[in-house]
């Protein structure tokens, strides 16, 4: 059984029978919408955050440069949905540092003529880890832009649910 009680600071809270605690009461509704924005908004913020200081980390250690050669396209054929095919084209590059050669994959493309099988494109790699590398082609300030987004969606939509929450205890 709940019984309402008035408490030293002149607000009604809610007693549960066999505690003698006084529970806050809040607007369970402003909680509830509140909710669904706090935790996808953390999610969307704390991997957009990870995901710019793994795109700064790189750019601090991939100082070296090397020219890679295209040595495969491969086929990524998926069928959706029995009816139609979709196809994404990625290509394996290989490139040596001191005499050790490394391989690299590009971003899957729908464009299956991006690269040719002998082309020569660039590879910043860290001189200390040559086998952490990435292709200055896939490696452009557009990415960036989409991680800087995600975290600001994610930052704006834990603030509506996080104002939300701690409203529905204020306003009662």
């Amino acid at each position: 059984m709940t019984c309402a009680r008035m408490c030293d600071n002149g607000r009604v809270r809610r007693r549960t029978r066999g505690k003698g605690d006084c529970m806050p009461r809040f607007d369970t509704d402003l909680f509830m919408f509140g909710l669904p924005f706090v935790i996808p908004g953390a999610i969307f913020a704390i991997i957009g955050f990870l995901a710019l200081r793994h795109a700064r980390l790189m750019d601090e250690r991939c100082t070296s440069s090397t020219e890679g050669i295209v040595s495969e396209q491969v086929d990524n054929t998926s069928d959706d949905d029995g009816d139609s095919t979709s196809h994404s084209w990625y290509f394996e590059v290989t490139y040596e540092v001191d005499c050790e050669t490394f391989t690299i994959s590009t971003k899957p493309s729908d464009d299956e003529n991006r690269f040719h099988v002998g082309d020569r494109l660039t590879v910043e790699y860290d001189p200390a880890d040559p086998d952490r590398s990435r292709l200055t082609v896939d490696a452009d300030d557009n990415d960036r832009s989409g991680l800087r987004s995600m975290a600001a969606i994610g930052v704006f939509s834990f603030a509506i649910g996080a104002g939300a929450m701690i409203a529905s205890f204020l306003l009662v």
